[in-house]
């Protein structure tokens, strides 16, 4: 677990390692600072999106009254509910940023649709229901663009989600991920709770999975050039380069999902879409 004080004179964050170090950073800041208003807590704070977040939070100075806790799996398994909750009981989290999936390439979604349907599921209830019932101010989840349906017009946006199936070959995790838009809209419209997601465009960047089996397709292709560069061999990438796809490379977009506990007021899903550089 990491946690992040904007603001502060480097070193700004420290792995804890001790069950007293948190509390004695927290009190020692607490001190010297204005009171902490916001306790924002990161699922999936190990991965690709979590870490970009990361490093912008602790490159800012305009956040000293907020303190960031970035989890990963090795802190808790969000797919069992009780760990959930007793990572909420210690944590007190007053806003979320849900980025904690079971996630893969095409041939890891291909092989095991069913796992990738039910833990992620599991996790999304699990983180949810749990920020209800700890009155929790804010959730902002990120989901993918694999949601959209297969059979689709562009340019696509969020109120398209539910206008078809998604591709055949990841269905399980995709229709995990729509169902996190169906449970936000529910939970405001019985609790009222400001429950939102963003859909980022594909993204890859430093901390991604560059496996090839297992991750996806730039992240792979990476990895085959580096190979094939250390061995003077050639690559052959298949396409007719005219699919309607958006990639972008995670630096500074880091910061679009912070932003959006701040911007974003009303419930709902929301596409965030990257504009062309020339």
């Amino acid at each position: 677990r990491r946690w992040v004080f904007p603001g502060l004179a480097r070193p700004r964050w420290g792995v804890c390692r001790k069950r007293s170090a948190p509390k004695k950073l927290l009190e020692s800041f607490i001190m010297t600072e204005p009171k902490i208003s916001k306790r924002i807590l990161v699922t999936g704070g190990s991965g690709l999106v979590g870490r970009a977040i990361e490093k912008v939070v602790a490159d800012e100075t305009g956040r000293r009254d907020e303190v960031w806790i970035f989890l990963s799996s090795k802190d808790g398994d969000l797919t069992d509910a009780g760990q959930t909750k007793a990572l909420f009981e210690k944590l007190q989290p007053t806003h979320v940023i849900h980025l904690a999936a079971m996630v893969g390439g095409l041939f890891r979604n291909i092989k095991y649709n069913l796992d990738f349907w039910r833990k992620n599921i599991q996790i999304n209830d699990n983180v949810l229901q749990t920020a209800y019932e700890f009155g929790v101010q804010k959730v902002v989840s990120c989901l993918s663009t694999c949601i959209f349906p297969d059979k689709t017009t562009y340019p696509i946006d969020e109120t398209m989600i539910h206008n078809g199936p998604p591709h055949d070959s990841n269905f399980g995790y995709s229709y995990a991920k729509r169902m996190i838009d169906v449970q936000n809209r529910a939970y405001f419209a019985q609790y009222g709770c400001r429950f939102t997601a963003v859909i980022p465009t594909n993204v890859f960047g430093p901390h991604d999975n560059f496996n090839i089996e297992d991750g996806h397709v730039l992240p792979g292709l990476i990895h085959k050039v580096y190979l094939a560069k250390k061995k003077w061999h050639t690559v052959d990438s298949l396409g007719d380069r005219k699919a309607p796809e958006a990639v972008h490379i995670l630096s500074g977009s880091g910061s679009a999902l912070p932003l959006g506990l701040e911007g974003v007021r009303r419930s709902g899903t929301h596409h965030l879409i990257c504009r062309r550089r020339r």
